[in-house]
């Protein structure tokens, strides 16, 4: 193989873990998103409808921005090369505990 193969199965091979990464993260907020609003209805009985998908929304886009390098370079040590999604570790504690803040008033 020459060298611009190797790079073009490179760039591939990146282009596409950027985008199952992006695709996960996204499944992430929604269920983030829409457990926080059945939360959020049983506690208040229905009165206080709230949906703060923008708030979920820029938490991820931080943890992205701040991964994307790590899943660009795909190294082998990292949750990108095993094949193991990140958001979990690095995207539901923080925003479980956006979750909590959002639904204190309520307690």
């Amino acid at each position: 193989m020459t060298a611009t193969a190797t790079d073009d199965i490179r760039s591939q091979g990146a282009s596409a873990r950027i985008k199952r990464m992006r695709f996960e993260l996204g499944w992430w907020v929604l269920g983030f998103t829409v457990a926080e609003q059945a939360i959020r209805m049983g506690l208040s009985h229905g009165e206080r409808p709230g949906l703060n998908v923008a708030l979920f929304a820029l938490l991820a886009l931080g943890t992205y921005l701040g991964l994307k390098p790590a899943i660009l370079r795909a190294d082998q040590d990292s949750f990108v090369w095993r094949r193991r999604s990140p958001w979990a570790w690095v995207y539901a504690p923080p925003a479980t505990a956006l979750t909590a803040l959002l639904l204190v008033r309520f307690f």
